[in-house]
């Protein structure tokens, strides 16, 4: 474990509950609440009476933020890039939770830009907890640029050079096992097999649900001193591509799932927008092998999803993609 970067010790932690003491409840603002994680974010928070979470969409009227609204939860327009609008948003909260998605726009610049914005409308406006969705910098551990990584990298330094009594904690996330449904999904080959094209070899890859990292989220806003100025590291497993393969395979039967042995050289050769990106994200999962603690991850929420967990919950949306 790399201690001098701040990492906390999941397993050393005593989990109470962390009810607030306050009589009322704590505001949490919690950007792209109609991405991924923000959404996580969201329900998970908004599923405990200590906190008012509150989403921000930059299109209040999307389908997402519309969606949102309309299963009960807050949701109010506000852009990263307007630090007008973010000052309004932050006012008297008592949390925040920052991710930015430079797969909007592809620009580096922009998208830890964004990040700064949402950090000094944060501690301008005295948000007493912020928590930021972070990551390595490919480039310092392997020399590969992956901009989506080495963006968040620059907003965790710019976070950690701010004066000591700021309050935040990094989050550090691995691959999502959600990624199969969307970004990166089974290919079927022309044996009617499908392909899971992870460039690793034999490495292991960490992954996690989507919808754990929300509720690991609430766990460390509930106990926010214990995570101060601390670097989290989550996880829900780490496998093999053919450990991957055979958990879908025993779930998914008769369909036939194969580890095709790409290779990060092949990889390299697709020209679907993002593939870039994506190779240098497995070449830093595969050569920098960032720590992630899967124990310690189970231990901060009791219910995070394995794989196989995963698999067997969401094995009919599988089903319909593959067919």
């Amino acid at each position: 474990m790399q201690s001098d970067e701040g990492y906390v010790c999941l397993s050393d932690i005593e989990m109470g509950c962390g009810a607030s003491k306050e009589g009322r409840r704590k505001r949490v603002v919690v950007f792209g609440a109609t991405g991924r994680q923000g959404g996580s974010v969201l329900r998970a928070l908004a599923m405990d009476r200590t906190f008012l979470a509150v989403g921000v969409a930059r299109n209040g009227f999307s389908a997402q933020a519309m969606e949102l609204k309309k299963e009960g939860y807050a949701i109010v327009e506000g852009d990263l890039e307007d630090t007008e609008s973010l000052m309004e948003l932050l006012k008297g909260a008592y949390g925040c939770f920052i991710v930015t998605s430079y797969w909007d726009h592809f620009d580096i610049i922009r998208d830890s830009q964004q990040g700064k914005n949402a950090v000094d409308c944060a501690i301008a406006c005295g948000v007493q907890h912020i928590l930021y969705s972070g990551q390595e910098s490919p480039k310092a551990v392997i020399d590969k640029c992956c901009d989506p990584f080495d963006s968040k990298r620059r907003v965790e330094e710019y976070l950690k050079k701010k004066k000591p009594e700021i309050n935040y904690t990094v989050i550090r996330l691995p691959y999502f096992f959600d990624n199969l449904l969307s970004m990166i999904k089974p290919h079927k080959l022309r044996d009617g097999h499908f392909a899971i094209a992870y460039p690793m070899g034999d490495v292991p890859l960490h992954g996690i649900a989507v919808e754990d990292i929300g509720k690991c989220v609430h766990k460390i806003f509930k106990k926010a001193e214990v995570f101060r100025r601390k670097i989290v590291p989550l996880s829900g497993d780490q496998l093999t591509v053919q450990e991957y393969v055979h958990v879908l395979n025993k779930h998914m039967a008769p369909k036939v799932f194969c580890d095709p042995q790409i290779t990060l050289e092949d990889y390299s050769h697709f020209t679907f927008k993002g593939s870039k990106e994506i190779s240098a994200m497995f070449a830093f999962y595969k050569f920098g092998r960032p720590f992630r603690d899967v124990r310690g991850t189970r231990k901060l929420h009791k219910g995070t999803l394995s794989f196989d967990d995963w698999v067997a919950k969401n094995k009919a949306q599988l089903d319909e993609l593959t067919t």
